[in-house]
């Protein structure tokens, strides 16, 4: 458990991990993971962590590398350090200076009350019942 009384799913620096992990906990990564997260949850990815597939979470904070198709019910947070490449779907996002971003990004809006459970199913969007506000953007922020 963390701090919060939350319980960790963690996978530490020098673990490289392929496959599916599906979690009702928050998810940190510091190693390296290939294949599909899933959590009602937050995922952090630490400086030295590296994920590349599928991801769809309540929140992502994001410090390290991330390349694949992600879906944020709530916000995706990229501090300085982080690489994103990809495709997402966000409720909201925020971007400090110095991060890395290429990918389209959609902003949603879900519908009704539905709950990030009910996404975790797919991360193809006509399978989500969401409303979606599109923009394709590309940003690319570095330090000066």
């Amino acid at each position: 458990m963390n701090k919060k009384g939350i319980q960790l799913t963690k996978i530490e620096k020098g673990t490289f991990l392929k496959g599916s992990i599906g979690a009702d906990t928050d998810i940190r990564i510091d190693g390296v993971v290939e294949g599909e997260l899933k959590t009602s949850q937050k995922i952090f990815i630490g400086e030295t962590g590296t994920f590349k597939g599928q991801a769809i979470a309540k929140n992502i904070d994001l410090c390290g590398k991330l390349d694949g198709e992600i879906h944020v019910e709530k916000k995706l947070f990229l501090k300085e350090t982080a690489i994103l490449t990809g495709d997402i779907r966000v409720g909201s996002i925020e971007i400090e200076e110095g991060a890395y971003f290429k990918g389209k990004c959609n902003v949603i809006k879900t519908v009704g009350t539905s709950s990030i459970s009910s996404k975790m199913k797919s991360l193809d969007p006509k399978v989500n019942d969401l409303a979606t506000s599109e923009s394709e953007e590309i940003i690319q922020e570095s330090i000066a």
